[in-house]
């Protein structure tokens, strides 16, 4: 414009010793990837499915797995790698036809708060506890189904990011409820056994978003939905050794196992706008399969000891991690 308060552009060329305005405004977005930095505290420690160091029939048994996973979401920016552990209690009810059991996820991980998008500070997180009731539906000859619910509660910290001289200016609140119905088949034939779960998993309410790129007071900017899943898992198991003596001691037993995993998502995923903030993750869905191998080891009647390698059957972009290892432990009783 030709005057400093001017709002109409003017048509010409410069010419030496005139005095021209203009006037500009901009905006910055801050992304916010919600796995490539762990997002709240249950998924910093990941939701666990009911087909993890599980089985269809109801038992007494305390347990613990152990998780190893390589370069988590690499593709997604990534939290590096992760350690998870899992402790367990199952009971049955009654005539022993259902159990309740509960399950608690902590993590080795990318820390909760994080100062300006730094993925160097680590620290053990406690994820989502799950609690889980299974009922057996049909019983017949080899063959047996049960279902029940897990739910996820939200235990695990929220998420919280600081400029890196000290003001918060985002939160991502953990408060979601997690609902994940499922079906368990098993099917035994002398030395070996064929075991499939399916299970759904609905987010109830969401987390709450807030942020300001300023500092100071955070507004909230919306609720974030977690992705809705279905699971689909196979495993064969084929004994190769076992001792059936009542009073054994040491090794009684070994079992070989390859099990095959697949998670798929239910819609797209969700994102919240505002304020600057841009929250959510830049996949739409996940399509995931997984491989599992490995080997029961029992000692004695009532102690299981089972290593595993994790490799991901997936092309890259739809990788949650490289590869993994596990170890669980289970006592029966």
């Amino acid at each position: 414009t030709n005057d400093p308060n001017g709002t109409e552009p003017v048509d010409g060329t410069f010419e030496s010793g005139e005095a021209w305005y203009a006037r500009y405004s901009f905006s910055r977005t801050t992304d916010v990837d919600t796995p490539a930095i762990g997002g709240a505290g249950g998924v910093i420690a990941g939701r666990v499915k009911i087909s993890e160091n599980n089985s269809p029939v109801p038992q007494n048994r305390v347990f613990f797995d152990y998780r190893y996973f390589k370069n988590v979401y690499r593709n997604l920016g990534g939290i590096g790698d992760m350690n998870r552990f899992v402790f367990g209690y199952e009971r049955t009810l009654g005539c022993g036809c259902s159990s309740i059991d509960v399950r608690v996820p902590y993590a080795a991980t990318l820390e909760s708060d994080i100062r300006d998008f730094s993925t160097t500070a680590r620290d053990i997180e406690l994820g989502n506890v799950t609690f889980t009731y299974k009922q057996i539906l049909y019983n017949r000859g080899r063959s047996l189904m049960s279902g029940g619910m897990s739910v996820a509660v939200p235990s695990g910290d929220d998420l919280r990011i600081f400029s890196r001289y000290g003001p918060q200016y985002f939160e991502l609140e953990n408060r979601s409820v997690h609902f994940m119905p499922f079906l368990g088949w098993l099917k035994t034939n002398g030395m070996s056994s064929f075991m499939i779960f399916t299970q759904l998993d609905f987010d109830a309410n969401g987390n709450r978003v807030y942020g300001n790129l300023d500092g100071g007071s955070l507004p909230q900017l919306g609720v974030l939905n977690d992705n809705n899943w279905f699971y689909l898992d196979l495993s064969y198991t084929r004994w190769i050794y076992g001792c059936t003596h009542p009073h054994v001691h040491g090794l009684s037993g070994i079992a070989s196992f390859i099990e095959l995993h697949y998670s798929r998502s239910l819609r797209d995923s969700d994102r919240v706008v505002g304020n600057g903030f841009n929250v959510g993750t830049n996949r739409d869905d996940f399509d995931i399969l997984n491989l599992t191998k490995g080997t029961h080891f029992r000692f004695g009647r009532s102690t299981y000891l089972t290593p595993s390698g994790i490799v991901s059957l997936n092309g890259t972009d739809q990788r949650q991690y490289r590869w993994g290892f596990t170890l669980q432990v289970n006592r029966y009783f």
